[in-house]
């Protein structure tokens, strides 16, 4: 689609600075979000001090980072002190940078999918305490937002989600949506 659209695909590895300089060469923005899973915490900060880096050099006009709920605390879980560090080497650096910190994804309950089904909603959370979500396409949303309102967003740093429910209620709009009863456990 990207394709179709007059965009040049060019490939590059958050490892290997060399392809990342010749990826944003020439580019007017950059959106970055980095995940630890395969890479470790330290390969994730690698990764994105190596694309903003980059970004800098290339002289991109405007640097999209898509970090996480609670990365402005350093000593915060540990998935998060991978992303306040790479914050703050984007800051350091000096790059026009929109931040969106988002909450926990709700395609996170496909993980639970078949239970879920089985009417059974699982959660760490006490019945009554809130949590937030927000959808990937959400995400997406609001980096398309920062890039089409440049100076609106430059500089800005904010948490963002979609909703905010108990797992109670979670599991009530399971049942609704599903037609079938889904209980709290």
């Amino acid at each position: 689609l990207l394709e179709k659209a007059g965009a040049q695909l060019v490939v590059g590895d958050l490892l290997d600075r060399a392809t990342l300089d010749a990826a944003v060469d020439g580019c007017h923005g950059v959106y970055s979000m980095g995940a630890p899973n395969e890479v470790g915490i330290e390969g994730e900060v690698r990764e994105g001090f190596n694309i903003a880096d980059a970004a800098w050099e290339a002289g991109v006009a405007h640097f999209v980072y898509s970090s996480v709920i609670g990365a402005d605390r350093s000593d915060g879980a540990p998935f998060t002190q991978g992303k306040h560090r790479i914050e703050h080497h984007i800051g350091d650096l000096g790059l026009p940078a929109t931040i969106w910190r988002p909450t926990s994804f709700m395609e996170n309950f496909l993980r639970q999918k078949d239970n879920i089904l089985a009417g059974r909603f699982r959660s760490m959370l006490q019945p009554d305490e809130l949590h937030q979500y927000i959808a990937v396409d959400d995400i997406g949303r609001f980096v398309a937002l920062a890039f089409a309102e440049h100076d609106r967003f430059v500089g800005v740093t904010r948490e963002i989600a979609g909703d905010e429910m108990t797992p109670v209620d979670m599991a009530a709009l399971f049942s609704l949506v599903l037609d079938v009863p889904v209980a709290y456990e």
